[in-house]
């Protein structure tokens, strides 16, 4: 019987009765053949007796470790009848000793030389004669390698392991030997970097071969699983190069006309887009500026996402923003020669517009991208006034995907794109809405609406931003709606700051680090300073106050009707978990942090220069934004401005 058929009715015969009744029977008739086999002349050796024992010892090593009476016998069956197979006469011997490697626990071992000697058989299976020895070899190395001590016995070798794996892998296609490839690069990590260009130039050179079998109707799912394997293990150098500038470059070359390659075939490569996402990110992860090469695959990129990769804006959107955040000029000025010289910014904005159309809960999360994408991009064109143009365009698009919206979270995310506008030309966004007044007042009502409870950085960031642009404007050419809330903003941007400047200090006393979202306390509660300083968004204050007869609004009576209001939206929403409904944040979180967009603008200053030169030019209205605040919110103010 085939040895290996053997191990398998082995297998089955251990797993329909217990180990401990099979293994006092099963062990002596092992030891049986092995001593028949240890007094035998080499010329009367059964060498398939051997090899049919060391298949069943292997099958059956998990149980004996678990195992107290019989864990001890791995060891001495691995030095005194594996190891001396590393040298034997017959190939497939050769072959199974190394393949065993692989089913032992090498950490258990208690004689100190056990590694090293199955390392050097191991290193002498990777230049066999015999082809299945050197795969068994390649394949059994990765195990070995995880052990205590085995990286520092192998680094004088491992520009030679390497590249006999590279000389295996041409003559076996076997997705293990890859996989202990990926293995020995994340082992080796900071080892690499001298033989990282000729790593990748060799995976380079395997994903061409392996992804030509799969040219046409050929449907070489092996050779499919293989291409991708290479793209994850030169993810792999990638990442173990991080931080060494040079021996980047010199990769990049070599991976850039490959990603070029991969995006040029269209829906043919889709399934490696992910591995190119991947690549670019590790490539673009340093503050370094983009490399030309790396800005020549920004087109193609757009293209694919506004073909068959429509679904990839959320993987796409952390890539994108990275390229306009460092080069917002060269990305404006783009074009894509391969579709009749399209601009980026067209393209960018006709994907944005088709996500905007989607109104199904599954593609929830990818509008949301595609909103942060063109908050992002309002926000970083403001420099270059680059769009000027577009702004009721790019308006009228936010509001026809707002009005639609059913969710809390990417109402947020739309009206962070309204306040991005607001902030790159104030004057101009107000003079767009002045044509329609009932829409403008929805929309600002909305806005107040919600800033109280947009609580992360950067939408704190684009609160103060824009309230403050509306705020430098002057009086007479702000509508009515806007007008009657002035005070309320004003108000709103000394609280934001306030929740800013704490983030911030948090940060410094805790050496840094990026906290998005700090509004919470240890218990989970809202900071009552957060609510405090958001309330007046909510609430119409008229500028210059109320007249004798008029009703003034008491800011604390509408606080209690809020929270009898939110007692009964919170117990709705109760009753949807219980019932299995989904609510408004049973949402997936982003998958993208926008907040570094912003990291570089000073908010603060923003503000405090805006206020001066409003004062300079309007002292009474900014005696007006003054005499609203209470003592409290003086008293943050002055923090602010001495801070």
């Amino acid at each position: 019987m085939d040895p290996r058929q053997s191990a398998e009715n082995l297998l089955q015969t251990l797993a329909r009765y217990r180990a401990k009744d099979v293994l006092p029977k099963l062990l002596p008739y092992l030891q049986a053949i092995l001593q028949t086999y240890t007094d035998a002349p080499m010329e009367s050796k059964n060498f398939v007796a051997k090899d049919g024992v060391m298949v069943a010892f292997a099958t059956i090593t998990k149980i004996l470790m678990d195992l107290d009476e019989y864990k001890d016998l791995i060891e001495p069956f691995v030095r005194n009848h594996v190891v001396p197979e590393f040298v034997s006469v017959a190939p497939f011997l050769r072959y199974r000793a190394c393949w065993m490697v692989e089913y032992f626990d090498h950490e258990d071992w208690k004689m100190d030389d056990t590694v090293p000697v199955l390392l050097q058989g191991l290193l002498q299976g990777l230049r066999d004669p015999a082809i299945p020895v050197q795969a068994a070899a390649a394949c059994s190395m990765r195990e070995l390698i995880a052990t205590d001590g085995a990286v520092d016995l192998l680094r004088p070798y491992l520009h030679q392991i390497v590249s006999e794996y590279f000389r295996i892998m041409n003559e076996v296609e076997n997705e293990a030997i890859l996989g202990a490839l990926q293995g020995i690069v994340e082992s080796f990590g900071d080892d690499i970097d001298p033989i990282a260009g000729m790593m990748v130039s060799h995976l380079v050179e395997k994903f061409d071969s392996f992804t030509s079998q799969c040219q046409g109707d050929a449907d070489d799912d092996e050779a499919a699983f293989n291409a991708s394997q290479c793209l994850d293990t030169i993810i792999c150098i990638l990442d173990a190069i991080q931080g060494r500038d040079d021996t980047l470059l010199q990769v990049e070359a070599i991976i850039i006309p490959l990603l070029i390659r991969i995006t040029d075939k269209g829906d043919d490569s889709f399934e490696y887009l992910d591995s190119v996402i991947q690549i670019l990110s590790v490539l673009m992860y340093s503050d370094a500026p983009i490399s030309p090469g790396i800005f020549s695959l920004c087109g193609p990129l757009l293209s694919t996402l506004d073909s068959y990769a429509f679904d990839y804006i959320s993987d796409m959107t952390e890539i994108l923003l990275t390229y306009m955040k460092k080069d917002m000029y060269s990305f404006l000025h783009g074009v894509i020669p391969r579709d009749n010289n399209i601009p980026f910014p067209t393209v960018l904005l006709n994907v944005i517009q088709k996500h905007f159309q989607e109104d199904t809960s599954e593609y929830e999360l990818d509008c949301k991208s595609a909103a942060s994408l063109l908050t992002c991009f309002i926000y970083l064109s403001k420099p270059l006034a680059a769009i000027s143009s577009q702004v009721g365009d790019l308006l009228r698009i936010i509001l026809l995907r707002l009005e639609k919206t059913k969710t809390t979270s990417l109402r947020h995310k739309l009206l962070e794109g309204v306040m991005a506008l607001i902030y790159y030309d104030p004057q101009l966004f107000v003079s767009i809405l002045s044509t329609n007044d009932a829409v403008g007042a929805l929309l600002f009502n909305t806005l107040f609406d919600n800033v109280k409870v947009m609580e992360n950085t950067f939408s704190q960031k684009l609160i103060v931003l824009s309230f403050t642009s509306l705020l430098s404007l002057d009086v007479a050419t702000i509508p009515d709606y806007i007008k009657a809330n002035l005070s309320g903003m004003y108000k709103q941007v000394i609280g934001e700051l306030t929740l800013l400047k704490e983030d911030e200090d948090n940060n410094v006393e805790s050496g840094g680090g990026d906290n998005e979202n700090n509004d919470y306390d240890d218990d989970g509660d809202a900071d009552h300073s957060k609510v405090m300083n958001s309330k007046f968004g909510r609430y119409s204050v008229p500028v210059n106050g109320y007249d004798e007869d008029e009703d003034c609004i008491n800011v604390e009576d509408e606080e209690y009707l809020d929270l009898i209001r939110n007692s009964s939206t919170m117990e709705n929403k109760v009753n949807q978990f219980l019932a299995g409904e989904p609510g408004d944040d049973e949402e997936e979180d982003d998958l993208c942090n926008t907040e570094w967009i912003l990291k570089d603008i000073d908010t603060r200053k923003y503000f405090f220069d805006s206020m001066r030169a409003t004062a300079t030019r309007d002292p009474a209205f900014m005696q007006m934004l003054n005499s609203h605040l209470t003592e409290e919110d003086k008293n943050l103010l002055n923090h602010l401005a001495n801070s």
